[in-house]
Order: structure tokens, then C-alpha cells, then sequence
């Protein structure tokens, strides 16, 4: 269960029905008086209000998530990439700036006395 929540699908699940709760519990405040006469707040009023800051919070908590787990993502795709840019730059030099290993290499030095 676990598992399934903290997977990009779950977590999309997650952040739909949050937002849908959410909205439930803002109309059931909206259609049913929610204070007393005497202004103290009933039971379905209390219900709605802790559904409402339950799916606020449970929301949030899976974007956090969802935004923590894309940047662990960016981060190996852009480690991948610079190793990659990194080799074709190596390959790139040992290409076009080769030095001469076959053959002698004579050095000739001239003294002028």
C-alpha cells in the first residue's frame, strides 16, 4: 500500500482525491448549517472542517513528495548527461588533436656558436 502512494501513480491518485475531499467537505459545510443558535459549531460542521485541513494537508504532503521524487529524477538525468557530454568531449580530443605515436620523433637542436 505503501508502495502504491509514494509511486507517481499513487501519488497522482493521491493529489485527485484530496482535491476532490476537499471539495466534498467544502460543500457539506456550504449546504448544512454549520453553527448552532447559540454559534457553536455542530457536528458536521466540525466534520467538514477537519476533512477539508485532513485533504489540505494529505495534498500537500503529496506534492511534496511528488516534487522530491522528480527532482532525484533531474538529478541522475543530468548526471547521466554530463557523463555523457564529458565522454564525447574526451572523444571529441583524442580526435582532432592527436599526437604522433607512430614513427620516430626526432628532435633536432641547433647550437649557434
Amino acid at each position: 500500500m505503501i508502495a502504491f502512494l509514494t509511486s507517481e501513480e499513487g501519488l497522482g491518485w493521491l493529489k485527485v482525491l484530496s482535491v476532490v475531499f476537499a471539495g466534498a467537505f467544502a460543500v457539506l459545510g456550504f449546504i448544512t448549517p454549520f453553527r448552532e443558535s447559540d454559534g457553536k459549531i455542530t457536528r458536521l460542521g466540525r466534520i467538514a472542517f477537519m476533512g477539508a485541513i485532513v485533504s489540505l494537508v494529505v495534498g500537500t504532503l503529496a506534492q511534496i513528495q511528488d516534487n522530491r521524487q522528480t527532482a532525484a529524477s533531474d538529478r541522475q538525468q543530468l548526471e547521466h548527461y554530463q557523463t555523457l557530454l564529458k565522454t564525447s568531449e574526451d572523444n571529441l580530443n583524442r580526435k582532432y588533436h592527436r599526437i604522433p605515436t607512430s614513427g620516430p620523433i626526432v628532435f633536432i637542436i641547433f647550437f649557434y656558436v
